[in-house]
């Protein structure tokens, strides 16, 4: 993809509104000029265009730039908007609110909640991040020089980010990252299975749970039995004291009755003793009859009284040894009742004070074996805990060592390694194909060394033998094949050179032109570049003119 046209406003020194136009020709060279002196083009805004164009699709510049050197002075707000050749246009804005991108795609207006998602999407989009952007589609003066001086290390580190092997570096890091957190998730993992296998030491195994409901069985039948023993002795207590409580109060009752006969006795004995002495007492006459009572009647009534008294009283002596007898009897049958139950007693007592310690026994038992199958449930439990966790730690090992082989794959002597030789050999192909199409007779190859890259020469030659444009034109070639080779992979086919031939001189300038003319038009890689040297001419390239004075204008 190949981009058509940039507009700009308020971007650095441009102004209002500038937009530049390419046309069908993949060839342009900026020129610059100042309004008041056409004999400087520094600071006229030849870079910021390039720069402007890399703010616009990813938001980023190659200086850094901050946002009040990005907006022109005195003004609130800048606009850059990127034409494509495939119905692709990108146009970013900054001001006072911050920073909007908004993408139209084959004609429809493109819709995210996130500038970072829209990012994204365009990311996707054209194939390739900013810094594979600025390091494979985009070179300067200062990188060509960079490239020339660089140590073994740096060349491979320029290679390694220009062609996005740098990737492999990312995708090391993020496996290294997940190696660290699996070795942290491993170490958790193998404190759970020491903690569970101690908790698991002495734990309750069946057998005990056996062992326990055996003693409950046991209780249980203690106490049926002694239950039986229970009930069957205080049924024959209560049979034996049924029997002798009724001859009891048959002969209680009896007592009752002949007490209450000795006491009518008594009350007539009393009585005829009152009769006897009051008639003792009497002197001849009767108060009550109010006549004379003569002497033998007296003595005839007295001695009936008394003999009536005296009848009683031989009444009263039998009744009350009837009474005795009648408690000698009672006192005997409560004897036969305590002796026929006494044993009976003790054994219901007995019985009962067994039944009391299997029941207690029994509840000892029954909570004991809630404890034991409580600690069995937790013992099954663990179990398939410690068996979940080996499960996952023969996991998180298998999940190491592929990650430790992944780590491996993407380290030096790994897929980079292979991928960056098979590049720098076809780097180094192209770039002697351009030195030969040049017209120079060096030659130069890339070697591994160490893991870091070397760049030697093919012939008596030695690199430190070659000449400053000589060197720069093995640097701006280097530039042009990794260009080249990155255009295969995306869908980009627009590369800017900023000042890359300005140290070039009159000799070498013409034949680097003429190639970069047919690398263009054989790659159909679209080609911006800059240069301070008028002396220089760049034929087959379409001329853009940027004039600078209160601000820069394309005209």
């Amino acid at each position: 993809m190949n981009i058509t046209e940039v507009r700009i406003k308020n971007f650095g020194p441009f102004g209002e509104s500038e937009s530049v136009e390419f046309g069908d020709n993949v060839l342009h060279i900026v020129r610059a000029k100042r309004e008041d002196n056409d004999k400087v083009s520094n600071g006229c805004g030849k870079t910021t265009l390039f720069e402007a164009v890399g703010w616009c699709l990813f938001g980023k510049t190659s200086k850094g730039i901050v946002k009040d050197e990005l907006i022109r002075t005195g003004e609130k707000n800048c606009l850059v908007r990127v034409f494509f050749d495939d119905n692709l246009i990108v146009v970013r804005r900054m001001g006072t609110s911050g920073t909007t991108l908004e993408l139209h795609d084959d004609g429809k207006h493109k819709k995210f909640k996130t500038t970072t998602d829209a990012q994204a999407y365009l990311t996707e989009r054209l194939g390739i991040d900013y810094e594979f952007w600025r390091n494979s589609f985009y070179a300067s003066q200062q990188d060509v020089g960079r490239f020339i001086d660089a140590t073994n290390k740096d060349k491979k580190d320029i290679f390694t980010k220009a062609l996005g092997l740098d990737i492999y570096d990312r995708c090391q890091k993020v496996v290294k990252s997940k190696i660290k957190s699996l070795e942290e998730t491993l170490a958790k993992l193998r404190g759970t299975e020491s903690a569970l296998m101690r908790m698991l030491e002495g734990v309750t195994e069946e057998s005990d749970i056996q062992e326990s409901r055996e003693a409950i069985d046991e209780a249980e039948a203690i106490c049926d039995a002694t239950s039986v023993d229970i009930t069957t002795t205080t049924a024959k207590i209560q049979k034996i004291e049924d029997k002798y409580t009724g001859k009891i109060k048959e002969l209680e009752d009896t007592k009752t009755t002949l007490l209450t006969e000795r006491a009518k006795l008594d009350a007539f004995s009393i009585n005829k003793t009152t009769e006897i002495n009051q008639l003792d007492g009497l002197g001849g006459y009767c108060p009550t009859c109010k006549q004379v009572i003569s002497k033998k009647y007296k003595s005839s009534a007295l001695k009936l009284l008394k003999q009536q008294a005296k009848t009683f009283i031989g009444e009263i002596k039998k009744a009350a040894k009837k009474v005795d007898l009648l408690t000698n009897k009672i006192g005997r049958e409560h004897a036969k009742l305590i002796n026929g139950t006494d044993g009976l007693q003790l054994r219901l007592t007995k019985s009962r004070g067994e039944m009391a310690k299997a029941h207690d026994l029994l509840i000892t038992k029954r909570t004991e074996l809630k404890a034991a199958e409580r600690r069995l449930s937790e013992t099954s439990e663990r179990r398939e805990q410690l068996e979940d966790v080996k499960t996952k730690i023969a996991k998180v090992h298998k999940l190491i060592e592929v990650n430790q082989f992944a780590r491996d794959a993407f380290g030096i002597n790994g897929l980079k390694s292979i991928k960056l030789a098979s590049v720098v050999s076809a780097v180094g192909m192209e770039i002697n194909s351009m030195l030969e199409e040049a017209g120079q007779d060096i030659r130069i190859r890339f070697i591994m060394k160490g893991g870091d890259l070397a760049l030697k020469t093919v012939g008596d030659r030695s690199w430190n033998s070659l000449s400053g444009g000589e060197k720069q034109i093995c640097g701006i070639f280097t530039y042009l094949a990794m260009t080249k080779l990155a255009a295969r992979w995306t869908p980009m086919k627009f590369a800017m050179y900023d000042e890359i031939l300005d140290q070039l001189d009159g000799h070498y300038a013409p034949a680097v032109v003429k190639l970069l003319r047919e690398f263009a038009q054989d790659n159909g890689i679209q080609i911006l570049m800059t240069s301070h040297r008028p002396d220089i001419k760049f034929k087959g390239f379409s001329r853009i003119h940027i004039e600078k004075g209160e601000y820069a204008r394309f005209v």
